[in-house]
């Protein structure tokens, strides 16, 4: 029984993985997309297609309803999201403050969007952001979800991308950004995360029965399909609030998150995507200082001129991805060692700092 546990559980770990690798690969390609390279724009949009909606999906596995007060509960998403937000941009703190050392004015814009709920200083982590808010709307929705889960999944995602698609003229008349705290994304995220939580146990159950033809079937089905419609939408933005087409972008973000658990199911135990996975969280915070001071620069240092060629870009930016993700592993053992707090897991003790409180029982 132990074994069959621990084996439902790596191919979740994998796809965790395997979608932290696409972040960083999606933020090295994003050079090639600002510069409409052909190949930017192709892999850019292909990824960012799924990749987020992959990471709503697979956190809504771990979703459980609670009985707790909503302010415990509060408190403990809290610890569990904000904590790291925080942390992760106060990580960066020294390199903004010397890059925007002559200019204050933005520094302090940056610093008041925090109160929006937008980490400026270190935006990749706004998936932690989008997390806490659906997170806390769910507490609400609890009752609703288990009496017509399905139901609520479909008015999500219908409401969500309907308040997407109306809200730059609400903007309009009302003058200013009203996506607080992501809210409205929120709502989207909402339908992908409890999607994820009715779906678990039947890919569990599939991952044992199914034999491996089956899911390189479904494997191969779906990027199939994938590979022909994502090209129908435009580059989906979930942090904006940009999806193009609902149509599409359902489509391809389910196309997608098929593909990536089939192939997270037929790879099997592996140590390397294993770690990735469990220290996804601290990856995104660490993928931030690539972003904003080490792409750029080391460009811009090199020099390097590449041009718009398959081959050769995709090479490009699989070695920096690949370098990326290695440069990044020492940082990333000494946070989830000494600091595990930073990886959401407040309520451990670690070497540095105390346990930040009880952890949540369901």
């Amino acid at each position: 029984m132990k074994e069959n546990s621990i084996n439902r559980e790596q191919w979740v770990d994998t796809a965790r993985a395997i979608g932290m690798i696409l972040v960083y690969y999606g933020h090295v390609m994003q050079m090639f997309w600002q510069k409409s390279y052909t190949v930017g724009i192709a892999q850019y949009k292909f990824i960012y297609s799924f990749h987020m909606p992959l990471f709503f999906f697979l956190a809504g596995f771990f979703y459980k309803s609670t009985e707790t007060s909503f302010f415990q509960y509060f408190k403990h998403k809290s610890l569990q999201r904000l904590i790291p937000i925080v942390a992760y941009s106060v990580f960066l703190l020294p390199f903004w403050c010397y890059y925007l050392l002559n200019d204050l004015a933005r520094f302090v814009g940056l610093a008041i969007k925090y109160l929006k709920g937008h980490p400026s200083f270190n935006m990749i982590t706004w998936f932690l952001v989008c997390m806490f808010t659906a997170e806390v709307i769910a507490y609400f929705l609890k009752g609703a979800y288990k009496r017509w889960p399905f139901m609520l999944i479909l008015l999500s995602l219908t409401v969500g991308l309907y308040i997407t698609y109306i809200n730059p003229t609400i903007e309009l008349n009302l003058g200013t950004n009203i996506n607080y705290w992501f809210f409205q994304e929120s709502i989207i995220v909402i339908g992908f995360y409890f999607m994820g939580n009715q779906l678990f146990k039947w890919l569990k159950k599939a991952h044992l029965q199914m034999n491996t033809l089956s899911k390189v079937l479904i494997l191969v089905s779906a990027a199939g399909i994938l590979i022909f419609s994502y090209n129908y939408n435009e580059v989906v933005m979930m942090a904006n609030g940009v999806h193009g087409n609902s149509f599409w972008f359902l489509l391809n973000a389910f196309l997608g998150i098929t593909m990536i658990i089939s192939v997270s199911m037929l790879i099997g135990a592996n140590s390397i995507l294993d770690y990735i996975g469990k220290n996804s969280i601290v990856f995104f915070g660490v993928n931030g200082l690539f972003c904003y001071f080490i792409y750029p620069n080391v460009n811009n240092y090199l020099k390097i001129t590449i041009n718009d060629n398959w081959v050769v870009v995709t090479a490009y930016v699989t070695i920096v991805t690949i370098l990326s993700l290695i440069l990044s592993v020492p940082l990333i053992y000494v946070i989830s060692n000494y600091f595990p707090q930073l990886n959401g897991k407040y309520w451990v003790k670690g070497p540095v700092l105390p346990s930040l409180g009880r952890r949540l029982e369901n």
